[in-house]
This record gives C-alpha cells, structure tokens and sequence, in this order.
C-alpha cells in the first residue's frame, strides 16, 4: 500500500493500535462489571457536581440579596459620607450630637407639655357647636351711694345681628388691619405674636399683653371670663383651634363683627352704626370704618362722646409758639427784662372791646394734611394707615378718608345717663383695674360715692349760671367738683354745663381736663413756704417791682405795687408778687414738687420730665421757674381739690375715689371703700393758710368778699385766673373759685371747653363765685357752723398766726427791688377797682350773691396773673 503522505500513515497507525483484540471468556464478564461501575460513579459524579453547582448558585444569590441590602442600609450611607465628608464630621460630630439630644429631648417634652396641657384644660371646655346661638353677657350697673342706678354697661337690646355680607368691605378690611392682619393666614393664633407679647409682660413684670387673634378674641369673649390668666389664655387657644376647625375664616369675622363692643352701649357693628352715624354697617364708607376699627380696644376711652374724642380723631394744634403751647407763661403774666425796667408795659388794645374783642385774636392754623407738622394723629388715622399696609386702599384712599374725617360728625346719643361725667370717669378706672371685658360683660355690681342731692344741687347751681355766663363772660361752659376731705369720696361731679351739647364739647369732663388754676395755685405755695421756711401770716413779704431770676420783672393783675404787706393780706387780696416770693422760700421748683407730691398734684413734675425725656431732640430743657407759684402749670380741677381737702382736713391728704364697692356676678366682693390717706401738709402749716382763707374781713370788700363766702358759715375760699394773651392784650381762659369747710371741698371752673378766651370782665368771683356759692349756700343752709380745729404749738402774735419754728427775720431782704422810688406805705384794703363798696356787709356776714341776678362787675382791663 503507497503511504507516502505522513498523515495518512498516522491515521493507519491509530486504526491499527484500537483494534479490538480477542478477549477472554472469563473476562469480558469482568469488563462489564467495570464498566457499569464505572458508569454509575459517572453519574453519581456528575449529580453531585449539579449539586455543587446548585448551591453554589444559591450561595451567590443570598450573597448578592445581602450585599444589595447592606448597599441600601444607613451604615452604608454613613459609610459614604464619611469617607466623603469624614474629615468634617470628626471635627462637629461632638457638638452636634449634643445638640441633636438636646432637640430631641426639647421634642419630647413639647409632645408631652401638649398632650398634658389638652388632658388638663380641655376637658371641661364647653360645645363650639353652636357658637352663633351663643350669649352669656352680663350687665354690669353703676349706682350712688343710695342704691340708684346710674347706667348699665351693656344692653342687649342694642345689639342686631347681621351677616357678613351686609357688612360693608371697608369695615371688614378695617377691623382686620387694626385687629389681625394675618386673620386669613393662621390657624386660630398667631405664635410670633404670642411670643412679643410674653417679651412685653416679662418685661413689664405683668400680664398686660395676649396677642389675641380674631378667632381668640371671639372665643374669649363668648366663652371665658375677661380675666388676665395663664390659665385662661390657654383654653382661649384650645378654643381657637377648634373654631378654626369647625368655621370658616368668613364665618369666624361676621360672628367677631356682631359680638364685640364698640362702646356707648353697642355691641356689635351694626348696632356700633346706628348709634354713631345713623346708617346700618352695610352702608359704612372708609373713614366711618376707621373710626369703628379704633374703637373695640378701649371703647369707654375713646368714646366718640367722651373727653378723649381727639385722640379718637386726631386734632391740628395751633402754630403757636413752643413755651405757649408748654407752659402758656406768657398768657398769665407779663414781665419785661431788668436791663430795660423803663420799658413800656403792655396794655389791652383798645379795640378790642367786648363787641369785637373775637377780631383780634389770630386765625387758628388749619391743618391741609396728616402729615403737618401741627397734625396730631388720632387712632382713627393709624387704622388707615394700617389698610395702606395691608393693601386694602392706597395712598390717595387714605388722604381722601382723612379729610372726610375733619367734618365727620356723630349723631346725638340715643340714650341718657344719669352723671354721665360722673359715670365715665368710674367707667374708665373700672376698665383700668379689671378690663374693659369684665366691666362690659361681667355682670358687676358697682357702688359709688355719688350723693344723689348734691348731684342733682351741681346741676341746677351750673345750668342756672350758664346763659348768663355765655352772654356776658362769652363763657359756653362750666364744671364743679364737691369732694370730702375726710374720706377723699366724691360726692358730686358736673364735667360740662350739657353733656350732649356737642357744639360746646359737651361730653369733655372739664373737673378731669388738664388747665391752669391761676391764683388757685397760691395757697398750696404759701403753705410750702410756712412749712419749709418758718414764715407766718404776719410776715412781711412786701408787693414792690421786684427783680426775680435776675431778669424777670412780674406784675399783679391789676398792674399796680400795694408797697409793704403781711401774708394774711397778700394772699387773701392774691398778689402775685408775694406769692413769687412765697414760692423761693418754698425752695423753689424740685422743693415745692416734693410738697405737691404729697397732695397728689403729681401731675407737674410727671409733665416736666416726660417733657424733658426728649429735651436734646427739642433742644431745650423745660423748667416752671418762679411762674409756677402763680398757677402757670396745668393740673386737673378734680387733683387741686383734693389738696385743698389736705387743707382742710388738718394736713392729712386723702386719695380721691368715687367707688364704695364692686361686686362680681356672683355677689362675691371684689373691692371695697377704705379711706386711703397719709399725712401730707403740717398741721400748723395747713391751719394757718386755712385761718388766712376763711378770714371774710381780709378779702377785697364788695363783690369779690361777697362771691366767696357765704352768710354764718366758716368757709375757706381762694379765686384763680389764667389769661390767654389776645393781639397787645391778655383775655381770661380759666376761672376757678374753690372753697372747703371741715367736711367738703367745692370747686368750680368756668371757661370755653376749647381754651379760648373770654370778655376781659370774666374774673372767678364774677361768673365761678355764683355758681359756688349757690351750691355751697344750699347744702350748708339750716346747718351749724362747722369751725376749723386749731392744732397745738400755733404761736399767735395778736390776730396773726405764726409755726412754732417761725423764723423772725427780714424776708424782704433777700430779694431785689426794681424800681427803688416805690412807696412803702400799705394801701388799705378796699374793693377790687379803688373803691369801698359801701354796699358790702360787714364783719363775717357779707351780703349774698344771688345766682339768678349774678353781679357784674365794672369792665376792665384782663391783666395776666389774675384773681
């Protein structure tokens, strides 16, 4: 066979070594054994290789599923961001972790504080199902001290409820913008309110601040008691929440608008409308609605018909000059400089008589925008501006509203009250000590002071003087005070001469206004000066031209110098020259706000240093200097009767108060009438300008003596005027006559509501005295004369009376005269103008002033610094 290919001869190679040889018999059996063996070992092999395989398979699988777990896990993501971020981490992970317990810690006791504080005051919450049929106000009346009621706050037939879209949209907006300007943003509290008003009462050290939301008010005012709690304010934000939860924010406003007082009895927006503007809520424009806004905070307060109408409105101060406007100095006396003393004093214009006397005084400075510099705002003009913030008007809404509020007229009070000045004034210190809530829905009994005759007797005594008064003073209203010295209860009040008559500013409380007493000043002055410098009712302080401040050179009311005299004389004939000099031998202004402190005349040093809080921005610093002692600050008529009633009552001042006793509805007594006093004057002091007072035979005889004291009766009395200067003249704007026995304080004011000035014959024995002495004639007729107890260690030096530490000396020495040349001699005591009225009685029973045929007095001119 031809192999010549090499592979071919290995392929034969192959064939010819697996050729099968013979096999044996015996062992082809064997063979097939092995084989079969080794067949099954195969197999078995291979199932336990599938096996293997197999669970390796599972092995990868859990492996995977755990991986891709682990992948997923938090430590992984740690894992991440600390190989990432590691180096940072390590450095805050201390401080962080602290803070992070510290939160968490925070978190769960917040979780407990609320579930504990819904556990603890939420149980016993009433229903706010059905809040809109809800009510539970109560009246709270006002009654003298005989049982009578006076008023009662809060009447439930003036109030009408009316729904939401009969509420015009500027009343709505309004009261939002003024109450709650995120109203249609929260749940029911506002938490960044809440937490500046806590900042407030922590700081103020009282709970005078809530922050309450819209929601909070209405369900305060419906369901809880008005008072000022911790306790109450947390059910009120329970409730809130639940009324947010149950009522629309739409809902939520029309019940706030018809349940909320707006003062002067109405409750209410709508029955608010009626009562101020005549018209129903639907119907109310922009500026009626700011008005209404201002109103719910103190309602009583700003009272479109009380005294704080201005603050209420805003008023335009006169373009006068500053000292004017602080102190009016220059309207109660006339001085001119030392370094010109033969300068020519001022006199009264001639023109300007009683018929024309209107035609000197300048044009009062009118007011183009709330931006003048004269322009005072009233709340009315923050609740527009407050809609300007808000969005709901713009600026030319807001100036078109504020001049449509310098004519807004109110319409006359549907309703009367019995001494509605008298009534005010408790209102106002109920609200000040128990809240406006609680008086106006509490149900409190309230107990006064008032005695119902001596009211109505002040009602008759103003109203029988007042035509006169307007027709020839030009005097449009009237107030009088009656108080008891002994308790320092008020037993009488008469704010105006008409409350309603709003063309005179009837419901002003002139007893309570801030006015300059004038000569009514002088005797707290004197007595200072008794008790601090030892001088007496015989100690010479002479009425010549005299220099004071180094410069100032006063004059008396009616121009003239009475040369030497005694105290008892120079204060009962009221010469400003030495009562000047009384006031620097008191020790001068820091010394005599010590001594009328004590008297509860606090009022002229509180004015003094608010004044001078902003004296850098102001550039000056105001003083009252030696005007003071001629009544150049202002005080209230109610505060100088109260010190004179420390006059009279031996020294010891009592703290005035109307009230005997208040009740809650319960009948529980929430306060009761204690006499609250403290020694104020020196007995000795107090007893001899009291002796020097009610010495009848020391005063001017004729109408003066006759006007101030009245037919068998020990009465202490003392005139004041302040001037208003008028073109080269001075007019009078406020008469005071003001008088006490041993067990009552009378004082009268006469004037124009608005400070204007009256006819220069108006001085206060000529349109106050027949008032006064009406009243104080009536309640002392058919009585003993009540005489005055002397106190020990008065030293009587013939009819005058000096302190037992009376310091003998020259007081006259310590002051410069201004004009040498002036005569000495004492001028004798005669009537006012010059000469004797041989119609006067005599010794301590002068002729009586009859209030219906009132006196008048000859016409002369006003001199600053009056009687």
């Amino acid at each position: 066979m031809f192999t010549g290919h090499p592979e071919q001869e290995i392929y034969m190679a192959k064939k010819k070594k697996n050729k099968k040889k013979p096999v044996e018999p015996g062992k082809k059996k064997a063979q097939k054994k092995d084989i079969k063996k080794e067949v099954k070992a195969t197999v078995t092999a291979k199932k336990e290789a599938v096996k293997e395989i197999v669970s390796k398979s599972k092995e990868t699988k859990i492996k995977l599923r755990e991986k891709i777990k682990l992948e997923k896990s938090s430590h992984s993501y740690k894992t991440y961001y600390h190989r990432r971020y590691g180096k940072y981490i390590n450095k805050a992970r201390g401080p962080a972790m602290v803070l992070f317990k510290i939160a968490a810690v925070l978190f769960f006791l917040f979780f407990v504080a609320v579930v504990s504080v819904m556990l603890i005051f939420g149980r016993d919450l009433p229903d706010v199902r059905d809040l809109k049929k809800m009510n539970f106000d109560e009246t709270t009346r006002i009654y003298d001290r005989e049982g009578n009621v006076l008023y009662s706050i809060f009447a439930e037939e003036n109030r009408k409820y009316v729904p939401l879209a009969e509420i015009s949209k500027e009343a709505q907006h309004a009261t939002i913008s003024m109450e709650d300007k995120n109203f249609y943003k929260h749940f029911g509290f506002d938490i960044l309110g809440m937490l500046r008003a806590q900042m407030k009462n922590l700081q103020d050290d009282k709970l005078s601040q809530g922050a309450s939301t819209i929601t909070q008010q209405l369900a305060k005012n419906i369901f809880l008691s008005p008072e000022k709690t911790y306790d109450r304010k947390i059910k009120e934000l329970i409730l809130a929440v639940e009324i947010e939860v149950l009522y629309s924010k739409d809902e939520i406003l029309e019940m706030y608008l018809n349940k909320i007082s707006y003062g002067s009895n109405a409750y209410g927006i709508e029955a608010a409308s009626q009562t101020f503007f005549g018209k129903p809520a639907s119907d109310i424009n922009l500026i009626e609605a700011s008005v209404l806004a201002a109103l719910p905070k103190a309602p009583s307060y700003f009272s479109p018909y009380g005294q704080n109408k201005k603050e209420l409105m805003g008023y335009c101060k006169q373009n006068a000059d500053q000292l004017d406007q602080i102190s009016n100095t220059e309207e109660l006396l006339n001085s001119e400089p030392a370094a010109n003393p033969d300068a020519t004093e001022q006199t009264l214009n001639p023109k300007a008589t009683q018929e024309n006397a209107s035609q000197e005084i300048a044009p009062i400075y009118v007011c183009t925008s709330p931006y003048d510099k004269n322009y005072v705002w009233g709340r009315k003009d923050y609740a527009l501006e407050r809609m300007v913030e808000d969005g709901y008007i713009d600026k030319n809404g807001f100036l078109d509203a504020w001049k449509q509020g310098l004519t807004l007229k109110f319409i006359d009070p549907l309703h009367k009250i019995e001494a509605p000045h008298f009534v005010f004034y408790v209102r106002e210190i109920l609200e000040q000590k128990y809240g406006k809530d609680l008086v106006e829905s509490g149900g409190l009994e309230v107990k006064t002071t008032l005695d119902p005759h001596l009211q109505s007797l002040a009602e008759e005594a103003i109203s029988l003087q007042a035509d006169y008064n307007l027709k020839h003073f030009h005097a449009n209203n009237a107030g009088l005070i009656a108080t008891d010295p002994k308790t320092g209860q008020i037993l009488a009040m008469v704010g105006s001469v008409d409350y309603w008559n709003s063309k005179i500013d009837g419901q002003v409380n002139v007893t309570t206004s801030m006015r300059q007493p004038g000569s009514s000043f002088k005797p707290l002055v004197y007595a200072a000066a008794i008790q601090n410098a030892g001088i007496g009712s015989g100690t010479i302080l002479s009425d010549y031209r005299t220099i004071f401040n180094k410069k100032d050179i006063p004059h008396n009311a009616d121009n003239s110098y009475k040369g030497q005299m005694i105290v008892r004389k120079a204060l009962a004939q009221s010469r400003n020259i030495p009562a000047i000099k009384a006031y620097y031998l008191a020790g001068e202004e820091e010394k005599l706000f010590d001594f009328l402190d004590k008297v509860g005349l606090t009022s002229l040093r509180q004015f003094k240093n608010d004044f001078n809080k902003n004296a850098e921005k102001n550039g000056w610093t105001f003083n009252y200097g030696w005007p003071m002692a001629i009544g150049s600050g202002e005080v209230r008529l109610l505060d100088l009767a109260g010190a004179y009633g420390a006059l009279a009552n031996s020294g010891k001042f009592m703290n005035i108060n109307p009230i005997l006793e208040v009740r809650n509805r319960k009948g529980e007594i929430l306060d009761q009438f204690v006499p609250d006093g403290h020694d104020a004057i020196d007995p000795q002091a107090a007893y001899i300008v009291t002796d020097i007072l009610s010495d009848a035979l020391a005063k001017p005889a004729g109408s003066w003596r006759n006007a101030m004291t009245i037919a068998g009766h020990t009465v202490a009395s003392k005139t004041g005027t302040s001037n208003k200067r008028v073109g080269k003249g001075s007019y009078p704007n406020n008469n005071v006559l003001i008088g006490y026995t041993p067990s009552m304080v009378v004082g009268v004011w006469v004037g124009n509501t608005d400070g204007t000035y009256m006819l220069g014959n108006a001085w206060g024995f000529a349109d106050a005295g027949p008032i006064w002495k009406y009243f104080f004639g009536e309640v002392l007729k058919n009585k003993p004369d009540e005489k005055f107890t002397e106190p020990a260690g008065i030293i009587h030096k013939g009819h005058e009376l000096f302190p037992s530490w009376v310091k003998y000396k020259n007081f006259d020495a310590g002051f410069k005269r201004a004009d040498e040349t002036q005569q000495t001699q004492e001028v004798p005591t005669s009537d006012l103008f010059g000469s004797p009225n041989k119609n006067a009685g005599s010794g301590n029973t002068p002729q009586d002033v009859i209030i219906k045929e009132p006196v008048t007095p000859p016409a002369v001119p006003a001199i600053p610094g009056g009687f």
